[in-house]
């Protein structure tokens, strides 16, 4: 089975992860998407989501976690100055995400990365926690297959 960990708290990134949650099925794989689950918040408590979460890593064999998501205009986090970079080279994953990978990471489970946009730098924690990158989500199709001998190694720049 596949976790499929990643940042869905708006429609796009939800949406980016349940095409990529039918492509694994597609090809034959059962997956764990959080995404997917629905959480009544009057029945359940976060720690109850924390624990289906934490059971569902697990019983996985590996993780396909989301590596990036768009940042914000570097003027608006104050620090236009301090970037030397351009924003989209930069990949920040969810907090909640990066957890999940660290986690799953010290069980030994296989973490994969995947992006939604191309990017060129990783934290060098993540890009030593990973197993290789598959190429961004928008290669993917509804019909799409992945071979998983073909993923790539992570040769970016790490930060």
């Amino acid at each position: 089975m596949i976790y499929l960990a990643g940042r869905f708290f708006n429609d796009r990134q939800a949406k980016h992860a349940i095409q990529l949650a039918h492509c694994l099925r597609n090809n034959g794989w059962e997956v764990f998407a959080p995404v997917e689950q629905v959480w009544d918040k009057e029945k359940e408590g976060p720690e109850v989501v924390m624990q289906r979460n934490i059971n569902q890593i697990l019983v996985s064999e590996h993780m396909l976690a989301q590596l990036d998501y768009l940042l914000m205009p570097a003027e608006r986090m104050g620090i236009e100055n301090t970037i030397s970079w351009k924003r989209t080279e930069l990949c920040l994953p969810d907090s909640g995400t990066v957890w999940e990978m660290g986690y799953a990471s010290a069980l030994g489970k296989q973490v994969f990365g995947y992006t939604v946009e191309p990017v060129t730098k990783l934290n060098l924690m993540l890009s030593q926690t990973i197993e290789g990158v598959v190429k961004p989500l928008k290669f993917f199709g509804p019909n799409a297959t992945i071979d998983w001998g073909q993923l790539e190694k992570y040769e970016g720049s790490n930060i």
